[in-house]
């Protein structure tokens, strides 16, 4: 039994609807069998609230994985009359046996599934003698979650090819820890502002092309020659020339030009739909373009047919501005439609949906003083306005984002492959190699050093939950923390490592006093000061402070690389609670320590023996380490 069902996918704005096929030849499903009959009742459903694309996509990939799977081929078909909780952990545990021998990521493989799991055991979806919130007694997925990536900031990534403009967060050089946060916030949002002014000069370039087609559509220049090239450009628009004809290729760019702009001109005055015309010697009027100030790509000749229309350049430095201002995701951004942009006072209060969900962000407030923000949302709804009265769009048509190359052609849908153009974005204003989804990362986290408040972080980003809010948060700036602090460590530590492993004697002749933490003591019972002086040793409680006590010593051995990764191991486990125990003594007794261990680890993982490392970093009582060769 073939089963169809109603699916809806909300894509950029636009809304997509269909149908997916679970076929019996693939899924070797059918009644009278519990799980046919759960999907059907879904399909069902759908027709009146559709299935999302996506998750009806993975359900039918689990369900086709496990087709030649007799154990849940047979768990699967049981009637729903006969069906019990056994016979289902019993289908569901084959389910995720076939589901583990695809070659699909770990993440999928949990993912699929999860969603196959709840696609059937949905209580309104399900027989009424069967409670499956009592299925945990008898089935326990082998799947784990795949926890997801730490989210990275832009300002972590290397500077543009052309030019470096900063430092990464990663490796600011710094002289304490409130120094290092007020550096990394000002990184932030200098990089952020580098997107704006990207963005806002493409716009420049934007209003320049139309200023110099303009310029030409108004110019008095007349001759037969000019006429000719008109009369012969509307007479032909719907021609396309394999040569450059020779009434073109005689005439000089600047006339092909003026002829063009007049022509194009003509046809906004009379409302028509014009047809896009060929762009005879499009490359020499690109270079005629490129002597007015407008640079336009030799294969981008048809921007001079259109001057007034956007194009999916102009679109994403309108989007890359308001996102940066909003914080929302990019899918979110390019949903924006008039409706979500209502005046208040001299500004506005703009909102869009979230594709994910469905549901409203945050509002957007924009004032008089967000001149970026305005300018781009001015520029979109210009935008629209010029392809309605071009008659390339409804009048009823309310999005601001939409593919203008085929809504000349009468269809309006939504821009794909905004990463291409992106690159081109970052490519022309030597940024960081940067991607969407990194730049609500980096705004959320600016936000956040700036609040110093998830909560209002929380707000601000539109998450339903601070759990969200802190993947955005503690990992990207802790990260960035960490790894500054280490490199400061590691430029001050790489003067004074030494190494004395395995058949190496100690480079100064003389056996020290182990601290614990990979470091050692000349001398225990002579510290800089008497008063941190217990029962005649040193407390070992000031080793690492500031640029690390007088009689500190750092020969890496054998033991030493225990202690080390021993500590590291700890502090790298522990460090959250111990902090949020006793800030205080946590900042005064282990954080020099931390610091310290952390960044000897890293200059030993980089150089020569990090093999010894890899071996001591296995078990808590590694093997012994094999002769040098």
């Amino acid at each position: 039994m073939d089963i169809s069902i109603a699916v809806r996918l909300n894509r950029y704005g636009a809304i997509y609807t269909g149908r997916k096929l679970f076929r019996k030849l693939d899924t070797q499903l059918g009644a009278p069998g519990w799980v046919a009959e759960v999907l059907s009742a879904r399909a069902r459903r759908a027709e009146s609230t559709p299935e999302h694309t996506s998750v009806a996509d993975s359900v039918w990939l689990a369900l086709s994985a496990a087709a030649e799977n007799a154990e849940w081929l047979a768990a699967a078909s049981i009637p729903v009359g006969r069906v019990g909780l056994t016979d289902i952990a019993r289908a569901l545990a084959a389910l995720e046996d076939s589901i583990a021998e695809t070659s699909w990521p770990e993440a999928q493989k949990f993912s699929r599934s999860n969603e196959t799991r709840r696609w059937l055991l949905e209580h309104k979806l399900f027989p009424p003698n069967i409670d499956p919130e009592r299925l945990s007694r008898h089935f326990v997925s082998r799947f784990d979650r795949v926890a997801p990536q730490n989210r990275k900031l832009f300002s972590e990534l290397p500077d543009g090819a052309n030019t470096v403009h900063r430092y990464p967060v990663g490796a600011l050089p710094h002289e304490s820890l409130a120094d290092l946060k007020a550096q990394i916030r000002q990184t932030l949002d200098t990089d952020l502002a580098r997107v704006v002014e990207g963005a806002v000069k493409d716009l420049d370039a934007f209003a320049t092309l139309q200023l110099t087609i303009a310029d030409l559509a108004r110019s008095e220049c007349h001759g037969s020659e000019l006429e000719q090239l008109k009369l012969f450009i509307e007479s032909n628009a719907h021609l396309r020339h394999k040569f450059v004809p020779e009434i073109v290729r005689v005439a000089s760019p600047q006339t092909v030009l003026t002829a063009y702009a007049q022509v194009i001109e003509k046809w906004r005055r009379e409302a028509r739909v014009p047809i896009l015309p060929t762009v005879y010697g499009g490359e020499a009027m690109c270079a005629l373009a490129r002597d007015y100030g407008v640079k336009i790509d030799r294969n981008k000749a048809y921007r001079l047919l259109t001057p007034t229309v956007l194009t999916q350049t102009e679109m994403l430095a309108c989007a890359l501005i308001l996102q940066c201002a909003s914080r929302w995701n990019f899918t979110t951004v390019v949903a924006l439609t008039t409706k979500g942009i209502v005046p208040n006072g001299n500004g506005f209060i703009v909102t869009s949906l979230k594709g994910r969900t469905n549901q409203t962000a945050p509002d957007l407030v924009v004032s008089p003083r967000d001149h970026e923000v305005l300018r781009a949302l001015r520029t979109l709804k210009e935008n629209l306005g010029e392809v309605k009265a071009l008659g390339w769009v409804a009048s009823g048509e309310d999005r601001l984002f939409f593919n203008t190359h085929v809504a000349r052609r009468g269809v309006v849908r939504p821009y794909a492959n905004w990463h291409y153009v992106l690159s081109g974005f970052i490519s022309r204003h030597d940024l960081p190699q940067f991607s969407l989804d990194q730049v609500r990362v980096q705004a959320i986290n600016a936000f956040d050093l700036e609040s110093a408040s998830i909560e209002a972080t929380q707000r601000k980003a539109g998450h339903a939950t601070s759990t969200t809010t802190a993947r955005y948060l503690d990992q990207p700036i802790l990260r960035a923390i960490n790894s500054s602090i280490n490199l400061a460590y590691q430029r001050e530590l790489e003067r004074s490592v030494q190494f004395a492993i395995e058949g190496q004697p100690c480079p100064t002749g003389r056996l020290f006093s182990p601290v614990g933490d990979g470091s050692s003591c000349a001398d225990p019972a002579t510290p800089p000061r008497l008063d941190m002086l217990v029962d005649g040793l040193c407390e070992a409680h000031e080793c690492h402070l500031g640029a690390g006590c007088p009689n500190r010593r750092i020969v890496i051995d054998t033991d030493a690389l225990r202690d080390l990764t021993c500590t590291h191991r700890f502090y790298s486990r522990h460090w959250k609670a111990l902090l949020d125990e006793n800030a205080e003594a946590f900042e005064k007794h282990h954080l020099p320590t931390m610091l310290f261990t952390f960044g000897l680890r890293e200059i030993v993982a980089q150089g020569p023996y990090r093999r010894y490392l890899a071996l001591a970093e296995g078990p808590v009582d590694p093997p012994a380490f094999p002769p040098l060769s």
